[in-house]
C-alpha cells in the first residue's frame, strides 16, 4: 500500500506528546465507533480509503523524529482489546491499523535498529494474539494477521540478531501457514518465535496463546489448540519449574470447551505439555476438587490411551500405597475411620484410566493393579468420607465430601479392572455386589470372592498364581482388614480350584502365616482353607501336611478363649486332614486328640457336637487302620455317650453318632456290636431307641462285664446333662444296664440318682426315671 511507504509530510512541526496522544486516541476511538452496519453498507474501497487517511495520520505522528517509541506502544495499548473483539469489523480494523503501523515503523526505523519499542521489545503479547488469528474465518482479517507476524518477525529477530532480512523474505513458513491446514504448518513459525522470545517471556507467550482457547471465534479456539500441542514440545525444556506449574495450572482451568474436538484437543494439549513434568501434572491432577469434574475424568481417561500410561499407573499406585489410607489427624466421623484425601484422590484418577487402558497393558499391570485395587476396597469399607482440610479448594462443598463414598471409588476402579481385560461377565457380578458395600469386609467379599476367582481360572488362571504371590509377600504390610479379604479370597480360590494343586504351597503359606493373627476371624477363615485343602487332597508334601496338623491342632487350644467359630473350623479340618496322617504323626497325636475333643461332645452348640463326634470316628477308623494298640477305656466311656446322643433332634449330629459307634464296635472287636450297629444304625434309617438300648446293654454287659460299673458311672453322670433328651437317655440306659446285670451296679447310686430326676422339669425325663426305678425294683 502506498501510504506505508510515505514520507513524512515536510511542513508538520514537531508536537509534543501530550498532543500526539489526543490526536492519536480521537483518530482510533473515532474508527472504533463505527458500527458494523456502516462498514458493511459502504462501499468497500471506500472503507479501505478511510483506514488509509487514519493510517497516513498514525504514520506521520510515528516518524516524527522524538518520542516516536511511545507512539508505537500507545496505538497497540489502545488496538489491544479490539483485536480478540468480538465483533468481526473490530477486529479488522485493529488488525489492519497495526499491521500498518508496524511495517511504517520498520520502513523507517534506523537499519541497526538499535532500541525497540517496549510492545515489540516483549514481544510475546503481540505474537501470541496474532498466533490466535492465525484461523481467521475473515480471508481479509487472516491476510493482515499474516503481515503483521511477517514484520514483527522481521523487526525483532532482526534487531536481537536471530535471523537476517533475507531469511524472513526467502522462508515459505508464512505460505505455507496460510495456504495449509495441516496443524505442521505452524512448527516453524512457532521454532522461529521461540528462538526470537527471551526465556523469560516464553511463559506469557504460553498463557496469552492459551486464553486464545476461549476466543469468540470457533476455528481461533481450534487452531489455538492445535497450536498448544506444536508449542509445548519447543518451549518445554527452556522453562523454569515454577513456570511450568503456573501454566500447567493456567491451561487446566481453560479446558472447557462446548466443541468435544476442541475439548479433546485442548487435553491433548494438557496431557503433551504434562509429560515434561509428569510429577507435578499428576499431582495437580490429583489435588482437582472431589468428586472429578468431567473434564478431570476426560484428562484421566485420555492418559489411559497414551504412551505413559503405565508410568501414570505406578505413580497413582505410589500415592495410593505410601500415604496412610486413614487420616489420622480428623476425628472419626460417625464412629468410622475417615478416608484420606489424596489416596482417595490418587484412586478416582485410577478408575477413569481403567476406562480406556489397552487391553495388553491392562494384562501387564493386572497382577500389582489387583493387589493396589483390591487391598484398598478392603480398607476403604465402611470409612467415612475425606474431611476437606485447610485447602479450600479440594471440595466445592461439604456435602459433596460428605456424598463421597470411599468404598464406591474402590468397588468401581476394582470393576473396570476386570472391564479392561475383557471379563464382561465377572465385572458384572462384582459390580451387583456392590449392592452390599454397606457390609462387614469378610461379607463382601465373601460375595465377591468366586466370582473374581472364577472369572480368572477361566480365561487367566496364570494371573491367580502371581495374585496369591503377591499377598503371600506382602501380608506383613496390610491392614487387618485387609488380611481378611486376602484369607476370604484365598479361601474362595481353595473352594474353587478344586482340581488342580499348583496355588497349594502359596495359599497354605498364607493361611499358615495368618493363623498367628490377633483376629479371630482371619483365623477361622485361614482354618477353614486349611480344611478345605485337606478335602481335596491337595496337600503337596509332609512338611506341609505337618503344618497344617499343629495348626489344625493349635486352633482346638482357642476354645479356652471362648472363640467356638475358631475351634470347630479346627474340628473340621482334622477330621478331613486325620484319614490322611501318616502312622508317625497319627501315633504323635493320637492320645492328645482323643481326649481334647471330648469335651466337645456335651458342648451347647450343635456343629460343635456333630464335628467333634464325627472326629472321634474318624480317629477310630485310623486306629483299626493303622491296627495300633492303644487305650480301650476311653472308647468304652465314649461309647455310652455317643448311645445316649442318638436321640437328638439334630440329624447331622446322630448321624456322626451312628458313625462313630460303627467304628468303635469294630474296635472293640466284639461281632455281635458290630452286627447291631451295622443293622440297626442306618444312616438315613430310623431307629427304634428303647430296643436297641436294651439289646446294646445286653450285648455291653455279656461282652464286657468288667466295664458295666463304668458305662453305670459315665450315664450316671449324664442326668446332669443340659439337654432334656440326654437326661431321658441316661435315665433309660441305666436301668437297662441295671436289669441286663444288677450285680455289677449300685443300687443306692442309681436309685437315689433317678429319685432325683422325677422332679426333672421335663416330663420325657421323669417319665423315663421312673422306668428306670420300675427296673430297680422288678
Amino acid at each position: 500500500m502506498k501510504f506505508i511507504n510515505s514520507k513524512p509530510v515536510p511542513h508538520i512541526e514537531p508536537i509534543d506528546l501530550s498532543t500526539r496522544s489526543y490526536i492519536i486516541t480521537k483518530c482510533v476511538e473515532k474508527i472504533f465507533l463505527l458500527s458494523s452496519s456502516e462498514i458493511v453498507d459502504t462501499d468497500g474501497s471506500q472503507t479501505i480509503l478511510t483506514l488509509g487517511h487514519l493510517c497516513k495520520i498514525l504514520d506521520q505522528l510515528l516518524i516524527i523524529r522524538s518520542g516516536s517509541f511511545e507512539v508505537v506502544d500507545e496505538i497497540v495499548l489502545i488496538l489491544d482489546p479490539y483485536i480478540v473483539s468480538q465483533k468481526k469489523h473490530q477486529r479488522f480494523i485493529a488488525v489492519y491499523l497495526l499491521q500498518s503501523v508496524l511495517n511504517c515503523y520498520y520502513s523507517h526505523s534506523n537499519s541497526q535498529l538499535t532500541k525497540l519499542p517496549i510492545c515489540l521489545n516483549s514481544s510475546a503479547p503481540l505474537f501470541a494474539k496474532m498466533c490466535v488469528r492465525i484461523a481467521e474465518p475473515d480471508l481479509k482479517i487472516r491476510l493482515n494477521v499474516f503481515k503483521c507476524l511477517d514484520v514483527l518477525l522481521k523487526i525483532t529477530a532482526v534487531y536481537k540478531g536471530t535471523f537476517t532480512e533475507s531469511y524472513i523474505n526467502e522462508s515459505e513458513f508464512m505460505d505455507k501457514i496460510l495456504y495449509s491446514n495441516k496443524p505442521e504448518s505452524c512448527s516453524k513459525l512457532l521454532e522461529a518465535i521461540q528462538k526470537i522470545l527471551k526465556p523469560s517471556d516464553l511463559p506469557v507467550f504460553c498463557k496469552l496463546l492459551i486464553d486464545g482457547l476461549n476466543d469468540h471465534e470457533e476455528k481461533c479456539q481450534f487452531k489455538t489448540s492445535e497450536i498448544l500441542n506444536i508449542l509445548f514440545p519447543i518451549v518445554a525444556q527452556q522453562l523454569n519449574q515454577k513456570s511450568c506449574n503456573e501454566i500447567l495450572i493456567y491451561l487446566v482451568k481453560e479446558l472447557e470447551n462446548s466443541n468435544d474436538i476442541i475439548k479433546a484437543n485442548n487435553i491433548k494439549a494438557l496431557i503433551t505439555f504434562g509429560k515434561f513434568i509428569q510429577p507435578d501434572f499428576i499431582e495437580l491432577l490429583i489435588n482437582q476438587s472431589l468428586p472429578f469434574n468431567s473434564t478431570v475424568c476426560a484428562i484421566w481417561q485420555s492418559l489411559g490411551k497414551d504412551q505413559m500410561c503405565s508410568q501414570i499407573i505406578d505413580t497413582l499406585i505410589e500415592f495410593i500405597t505410601l500415604t496412610p489410607l486413614y487420616d489420622t489427624s480428623t476425628k472419626q466421623f460417625l464412629n468410622k475411620p475417615v478416608a484420606s484425601l489424596i489416596p482417595i484422590s490418587a484412586l478416582s484418577g485410577l478408575n477413569e484410566i481403567l476406562k480406556q487402558i489397552s487391553y495388553d497393558s491392562a494384562i501387564n499391570s493386572f497382577p500389582k493393579l489387583f493387589n493396589v485395587i483390591f487391598l484398598t476396597f478392603a480398607a476403604l469399607i465402611d470409612v467415612g468420607s475425606p474431611i476437606r482440610g485447610t485447602n479450600k479448594n479440594l471440595f466445592v462443598s461439604f456435602k459433596e465430601s460428605y456424598d463421597i463414598n470411599p468404598a464406591k471409588i474402590a468397588h468401581k476402579t476394582l470393576y473396570h479392572l476386570f472391564k479392561s481385560i475383557k471379563l464382561e461377565e465377572c465385572s458384572n457380578h462384582i459390580m451387583e455386589s456392590g449392592n452390599c458395600l454397606d457390609s462387614t469386609v469378610d461379607i463382601i467379599m465373601h460375595k465377591l470372592g468366586p466370582c473374581i476367582i472364577k472369572g480368572l481360572v477361566e480365561t487367566h488362571s496364570e494371573l491367580i498364581s502371581k495374585i496369591i504371590n503377591n499377598f503371600d509377600q506382602n501380608l506383613s504390610n496390610t491392614l487387618e482388614c485387609q488380611r481378611i479379604a486376602i484369607v476370604v479370597l484365598c479361601l474362595c480360590c481353595t473352594e474353587t480350584v478344586t482340581a488342580d494343586a499348583k496355588y497349594t504351597t502359596n495359599l497354605i503359606n498364607i493361611f499358615l502365616k495368618c493363623l498367628n493373627d490377633t483376629s479371630y476371624d482371619i483365623k477361622k477363615y485361614c482354618l477353614k482353607g486349611l480344611t478345605v485343602i485337606c478335602q481335596h487332597q491337595q496337600i503337596l508334601s509332609e512338611n506341609q501336611s505337618q503344618y497344617i496338623l499343629d495348626a489344625l491342632m493349635e486352633g482346638l487350644e482357642e476354645y479356652q478363649t471362648l472363640q467356638s467359630d475358631v475351634t470347630l473350623e479346627a474340628l473340621r479340618g482334622l477330621i478331613s486332614l486325620v484319614p490322611h496322617l501318616s502312622l508317625e504323626k497319627f501315633e504323635k497325636h493320637y492320645t492328645t486328640l482323643t481326649f481334647r475333643i471330648k469335651q466337645f461332645f456335651e458342648n451347647e452348640n450343635n456343629e460343635m457336637r456333630y464335628t467333634s463326634i464325627r472326629l472321634y470316628g474318624e480317629l477310630c477308623s485310623k486306629t483299626k487302620e493303622f491296627n495300633i494298640h492303644v487305650d480301650m477305656s476311653l472308647h468304652h466311656t465314649n461309647m455310652v455317650t455317643f448311645l445316649l446322643h442318638l436321640c437328638e433332634n439334630d440329624t447331622n449330629i446322630v448321624k456322626a453318632c451312628k458313625f462313630s459307634l460303627k467304628k468303635i464296635s469294630i474296635l472293640l472287636h466284639s461281632e455281635k456290636m458290630i452286627t447291631m450297629t451295622h443293622n440297626h444304625l442306618i444312616e438315613e434309617g430310623r431307629l427304634k431307641y428303647t430296643e436297641f438300648i436294651t439289646q446294646m446293654c445286653k450285648i455291653m454287659t455279656d461282652e464286657f462285664l468288667s466295664y458295666v460299673t463304668i458305662y453305670t458311672m459315665v450315664g450316671i453322670s449324664y442326668s446332669k446333662s443340659m439337654f432334656p433328651d440326654v437326661r431321658a437317655n441316661a435315665a433309660l440306659f441305666v436301668g437297662s444296664l441295671y436289669k441286663a446285670n444288677p450285680n455289677k451296679s449300685s443300687f443306692e447310686l442309681i436309685s437315689s440318682k433317678m429319685l432325683s430326676l422325677t422332679v426333672d422339669p421335663n416330663p420325657k425325663v421323669r417319665t423315663s426315671a421312673v422306668a428306670c426305678l420300675g427296673k430297680l425294683y422288678e
